[in-house]
């Protein structure tokens, strides 16, 4: 098996994979539960977690009309997109706390 086949055939098993409602259901419920998540997270944790979880179900719910409806082709884009704003919300919200922390001090 000659390189590029092996990585079209590693790439097809990502594409897949992603391509699966329930990895699109799941990264919607990521992205709704640690929206939920601000400063505040260090002072009411089980709060902002129950909160977390709610707005989790709504986008987890949506996510699954999303994906229903996107052709199989273009499901994978939304686990991606979706990973990546989480991710980038994540570390906001982390400066934040590092930057009020600095300014407590």
């Amino acid at each position: 098996m000659s390189a590029y086949q092996s990585f079209f055939k590693f790439s097809s098993s990502i594409t897949k994979f992603l391509a699966r409602p329930d990895v699109c259901v799941t990264s919607a419920f990521a992205y709704g539960f640690f929206s939920s998540f601000d400063k505040k997270f260090i002072k009411e944790p089980l709060s902002q977690m129950f909160s977390g979880s709610i707005i989790g179900i709504i986008y987890s719910i949506g996510g699954d009309i999303v994906a229903s409806m996107m052709p199989i082709v273009l499901r994978p884009i939304i686990p991606i997109v979706l990973n990546v704003c989480t991710v980038n919300h994540v570390k906001d919200v982390i400066s934040e706390k590092k930057i009020d922390h600095k300014q407590d001090i």
